[in-house]
């Protein structure tokens, strides 16, 4: 078996033991546990965070043992979504623009909007966007295993630059504010 991945520290255990020739005894972490007729129980159990790993044995009536080792992995806290593509203002010739981040959990499920977007092993992401002249919103939410979520509200204000100019080029160096605001500044002219 695999790590069952939970939020929660209070894990209710629930499943069926079964032997053809009946249960006699049932534990979970050393503990007896209550099966019904059907084999089915269910188990409270408080959990660190991090890895438990938890101790399940089943003896049936002629004493022999089925063991087995569960691990509960324990992940209270949500991923973090970090930007290193400008945010603020942009001013540029086209509208094409390109979100990019990091991720800093292993595995975590990343959307902007509805859109789901790649996130690499080693938690970088990329996702191309169309910007509107005037304020673009967008929501990236990354989800990890346990079901925890961050959501990050991006707002890129785009200014179109007049035919011809390009930023960079054309106009002045980027300006970044200690917001981690960007500015191009266009030279009059």
């Amino acid at each position: 078996g695999g790590t069952l991945v939970t939020k929660d520290r209070e894990f209710a255990l629930a499943g069926t033991v079964e032997d053809a020739g009946g249960v006699d005894n049932f534990t979970i972490a050393e503990q007896p546990v209550s099966v019904d007729a059907k084999g089915r129980f269910t188990r409270a159990l408080s959990l660190r965070e991090g890895v438990n790993a938890i101790a399940l044995a089943a003896y049936d009536r002629a004493n022999n043992i089925a063991n087995v080792l569960l691990t509960i992995e324990v992940d209270s806290t949500a991923p973090s979504i970090t930007l290193t593509s400008a945010t603020g203002e942009v001013v540029g010739s086209k509208p094409e623009y390109r979100l990019e981040g990091s991720v800093d959990e292993r595995g975590a499920k990343l959307t902007v909007g509805d859109a789901a977007v790649a996130v690499e092993p080693s938690g970088k992401f990329g996702h191309a966007v169309t910007l509107s002249d005037g304020e673009n919103a967008f929501t990236l939410t990354a989800t990890d295993k346990a079901g925890n979520a961050t959501t990050r509200e991006v707002k890129i204000q785009f200014r179109r630059l007049p035919e011809g100019l390009r930023p960079g080029r054309d106009a002045n160096e980027v300006l970044c504010a200690a917001d981690g605001s960007v500015l191009v500044l266009v030279p009059a002219g």
